[in-house]
């Protein structure tokens, strides 16, 4: 008798505990004012998933990483979630506030529903984990202790790379990793596929070495990798250009003409600049 009580008092635990924890993730519903209302009430972030009831990777979404035991704790703890159905009454009013052009997209708010963070597609459930730690809680996060390490002194090219790969995926602006590890490859080694991916992703600013390298060697360049060349050209241009108007610093500006001189034809030139002074003028009366 005592051991098939046990056992049932065991298959209860067991039962209670898949109940709280592996039921996924606890989404409110209700309009964007309702979700942020009950965010300021608990002092939480708050992630919604976008989604529409046609969309697979949504589902996917659904039905494997919002399940997943480890991203339901820490979402269920530090945001407040919401399922927003686009094509639904409350998700055609929350695409007016954040348009949604694809889906699934994910967006990540603070307390008071300023936007954060946004991914657009099928997430897998490690990235989704360590966004959320780093909307939400940075200290917990995977890059959080790189850093540290980095901070102490940690410098070999290989914790250097990856280092700063997993600064871009974060979208940290943080660009020391990325120059320490080109500093340890030699001016010359933009030609080499690991020192140019940490090219693409790590250095932001105009004025270095590894730009000039860039400008320099950009016709070899462009042969081996045309398109990262194409979208790194010009999103050198954006960051620094949006910069310069959130610093209303006309040399930064002047700059950025310089360098798109230097990486564009004559025939395009003056296309580009027009939009580089539409951009910067723009963003000025933002």
């Amino acid at each position: 008798m005592k051991k098939y009580l046990i056992s049932f008092l065991f298959l209860i635990f067991v039962s209670q505990t898949y109940f709280c924890f592996g039921q996924g993730i606890k989404f409110e519903k209700g309009s964007w004012d309702s979700i942020t209302a009950i965010a300021k009430k608990k002092n939480l972030k708050i992630f919604v998933d976008c989604y529409t009831t046609w969309c697979g990777p949504c589902k996917s979404m659904s039905s494997k990483v919002f399940k997943d035991t480890a991203v339901a704790n820490f979402y269920n703890k530090y945001f407040v979630s919401c399922k927003m159905d686009m094509e639904s009454k409350d998700g055609i009013q929350f695409n007016k506030l954040f348009p949604v052009e694809a889906y699934p997209t994910l967006m990540f708010f603070d307390e008071e529903g300023t936007q954060l963070k946004k991914i657009v597609g099928y997430t897998e459930t490690k990235l989704f984990l360590e966004t959320g730690k780093y909307v939400a809680a940075p200290e917990l996060t995977e890059l959080y202790v790189e850093k540290q390490d980095y901070l102490k002194g940690k410098k070999d090219k290989k914790f250097l790379y990856l280092l700063a790969e997993d600064l871009h995926h974060a979208e940290d602006t943080m660009q020391a990793p990325a120059k320490d590890f080109l500093a340890l490859s030699g001016k010359d080694s933009l030609k080499n596929d690991s020192t140019f991916d940490v090219f693409l992703f790590g250095v932001r600013d105009l004025n270095n070495l590894w730009v000039r390298q860039f400008v320099k060697h950009y016709r070899y360049l462009h042969e081996i990798y045309p398109y990262a060349c194409e979208e790194k050209k010009y999103s050198l241009i954006t960051e620094n250009v949006r910069i310069a108007a959130l610093t209303e610093n006309k040399n930064l500006l002047n700059e950025v003409v310089a360098y798109a001189r230097k990486v564009y034809s004559h025939e395009e030139i003056n296309d580009i600049y027009v939009e580089i002074m539409k951009e910067y003028n723009a963003q000025v009366k933002k």
